[in-house]
């Protein structure tokens, strides 16, 4: 029986890249829609706790827990998530009892931020953007001049945009969609490392050429470091945004 394509990821969580991809190509994913589809807009879909599936429909945030068959019965309203501006896909960090999403900025673009579940409160707080090298505000400094303590800029004026990120390498690295005049295309996929101290490393453009090009690339799913789900406008598809997948060996990603 065909399950509906949603499950790839909690089919990832389950097993190797490579027993995925045999499942994938065996035909036995495929698309439906589901009865709890309405005439508002389902936005995408994000991993959450409890092996729940969370996402947002306008303004609001639900969360559901597919059954035996792979189905949604049950979705339920989720208030934890609402209130925080989350734009997209979120990351959840269950180990460290952190979420990571996009959000717009107070510069009219969207930055990546973080909230810790406060367990006292049974909510998500302490928000705050991700401290990322390049892009987070460093002091402008001018020889011999008081304005070297009183104005600060931007860094990175390339980047335009961070949007849906995924988390890797045990919560130390976040994988997302972003707009940077030193990319390949509209948007692409990079990745940041945890540096200590809440600093976040340099963006890396994921797998160069390999994943990316002059193409848009958005909503990276990363499974176990070694599996990459994403969308792609790129040429050969089906037409719009597609879905495709990549399988790292550890150190290079192969054909799309």
């Amino acid at each position: 029986m065909k399950k509906i394509f949603y499950l790839i990821l909690t089919v990832g969580l389950s097993l190797d890249a490579y027993s995925v991809e045999s499942r994938l190509n065996s035909g036995m994913f495929d698309f439906e829609s589901s009865d709890k589809n309405t005439s508002s807009k389902e936005l995408p879909m994000s991993p959450y706790k409890n092996g729940k599936i969370a996402f947002f429909r306008n303004d609001t945030a639900y969360v559901f827990q597919p059954n035996s068959e792979g189905m949604i019965d049950k979705i339920e309203i989720c208030n934890e998530l609402m209130g925080l501006g989350i734009d997209g896909t979120f990351a959840y960090d269950e180990k460290n009892n952190k979420i990571y999403f996009s959000k717009l900025g107070e510069a009219e673009k969207n930055d990546l931020y973080e909230a810790t579940w406060i367990k006292e409160d049974k909510k998500w707080g302490n928000v705050a953007m991700l401290q990322i090298r390049g892009i987070m505000p460093q002091p402008l400094k001018y020889k011999n001049s008081s304005l070297a303590v009183s104005r600060w800029v931007q860094q990175g004026r390339g980047a335009s945009g961070l949007y849906n990120p995924s988390l890797g390498k045990g919560g130390k690295r976040i994988y997302f969609s972003g707009e940077f005049k030193a990319g390949k295309g509209s948007r692409d996929l990079w990745y940041i490392d945890q540096e200590g101290n809440g600093i976040w490393s340099r963006p890396v453009l994921l797998g160069d050429s390999v994943i990316n090009g002059n193409s848009l690339e958005d909503y990276p799913m990363v499974v176990g470091d070694s599996l990459l789900f994403f969308a792609s406008d790129r040429a050969g598809g089906e037409g719009g945004k597609d879905i495709y997948m990549a399988i790292s060996d550890g150190s290079t990603w192969g054909e799309i």
